[in-house]
């Protein structure tokens, strides 16, 4: 009689390409959590950077403009100022800055807008006709990221 020759896999093979396959399975989980967990945080900080480097575009426009503060030159640090300049039309103008429950608020004549977010300090100080302005945002997110930003500005120099 003739004998069939079996074709097949053992029990031991089965099982040690089993756990190969689990073992690549995890390590090819984690490295994909991982590179999520990068481009979130990375994105998280972006959003914090754009957020910052907008409030600070707006405040030195106005601050470049400004003929006048109620900043005392000096003076410690405070956190909210005004601004004050006549336009080409001779139009008054005043601008001013203030932090209510996080978010930065601008009151162009009369007009208020929140303008930044998730505010943890905002400073402004003035020396001669420098006006020194620090801003922090650390918008929530489970990474703790935070932005600070500090510029220098004069006011308009007339004549």
């Amino acid at each position: 009689m003739r004998r069939l020759s079996q074709k097949g896999s053992t029990l031991l093979e089965v099982i040690v390409s089993t756990g190969i396959l689990g073992l690549l399975g995890v390590l090819l989980g984690a490295g994909l959590f991982q590179m999520t967990a990068v481009t979130q945080k990375t994105g998280a900080g972006l959003q914090a950077q754009a957020g910052t480097s907008r409030v600070l575009l707006q405040l030195m426009r106005d601050v470049q403009g400004a003929q006048s503060t109620d900043l005392v030159s000096g003076a410690p640090s405070v956190g909210a100022a005004s601004f004050s300049w006549i336009d080409e039309t001779e139009t008054s103008h005043t601008v001013s800055y203030a932090v209510v429950n996080g978010d930065l608020l601008r009151t162009y004549d009369g007009n208020t807008a929140a303008i930044g977010r998730q505010v943890t300090s905002f400073t402004l100080s003035r020396s001669a006709k420098l006006i020194t302005m620090g801003f922090v945002s650390a918008p929530p997110n489970r990474f703790n990221v935070s932005v600070a930003k500090s510029v220098t500005v004069g006011l308009r120099v007339d004549g």
